[in-house]
């Protein structure tokens, strides 16, 4: 396969939700998606390390749309909070 987040087409107007966003894959895949205009939103356990992660990608997507969410992963209480919050929120 030849894709290459350079073929990815524009993705204002759409959220997404991105667990482990502070490093790795995760890290590159919140950046990329915020070079394309998503509203995403980069979850996991440390509070400390997704601010780190934020500013990073905001460093080089100045305008970029993130949001953090300190989600405890290992909880399905701390999961369907989160879940409920955010499908309320619209």
């Amino acid at each position: 396969m030849n894709w290459t987040a350079e073929k990815m087409t524009d993705q204002g107007g759409k959220t997404f939700l991105i667990t482990g966003a502070n490093t790795g894959l995760g890290f590159e895949t919140a950046l990329e998606l915020a070079k394309k205009s998503a509203h995403v939103i980069i979850a996991g356990r440390s509070e400390d390390k997704l601010n780190t992660a934020r500013a990073d990608i905001l460093a080089q997507v100045p305008k970029a749309d993130l949001d953090i969410a300190v989600i405890d992963l290992n909880s399905i209480a701390a999961i369907k909070s989160f879940a409920d919050g955010f499908l309320a929120s619209g």
